[in-house]
């Protein structure tokens, strides 16, 4: 950020590793000054509708998932705030989809989770790992994960991932 103030993907990622670390409001200051330089800056606008969701601010993470049309993450927001059968109509367009072009198991695994379907999100996880799915890369610290903790499957992922402490 020093060397460059101005660089939107370096402003949104300090913005959610502050957010990871424990420093909520730091993280959201620096991705809202990052959205001042973009007002449509899609890293920006998801980092802060993931941090929405991990508050239990679900209509406003659902809404802002909607307009940057960020389908894994609108349907696991859709599951959490009790909008089941919404969920599952995301899944299936995401499914359908990946019938004729690439759509990340990851994306996919996150609808699971948020339908409390452990195996099939265990096996979407997988399927991330066989295909060195990049978005897997942060599955340790995605919160929206933490219901898989203690899986035997997920932590031997994670293992072969070299993520384990």
């Amino acid at each position: 950020m020093r060397l460059d103030p101005l660089n939107l993907r370096a402003g949104a990622a300090l913005g959610f590793a502050l957010f990871l670390a424990g420093r909520a409001d730091e993280g959201i200051a620096r991705l809202q000054s990052t959205l001042e330089l973009d007002q449509n800056y899609f890293f920006a606008r998801d980092h802060l509708a993931r941090i929405d969701v991990a508050r239990g601010r679900l209509p406003e993470a659902i809404t802002a998932f909607q307009s940057i049309g960020a389908d894994g993450s609108l349907g696991h927001a859709l599951a959490m705030a009790g909008r089941t059968d919404d969920a599952r109509m995301v899944l299936r367009k995401l499914e359908e989809r990946a019938r004729t072009e690439y759509v990340s198991p990851f994306r996919v695994a996150l609808i699971q989770v948020g339908l409390g379907d452990r195996g099939a999100t265990l096996d979407s996880l997988e399927r991330a790992f066989e295909i060195r799915a990049v978005d897997l890369s942060e599955v340790k610290v995605d919160s929206r994960f933490a219901p898989l903790a203690g899986e035997p499957r997920y932590v031997n992922l994670l293992r072969k991932m070299g993520l384990t402490a």
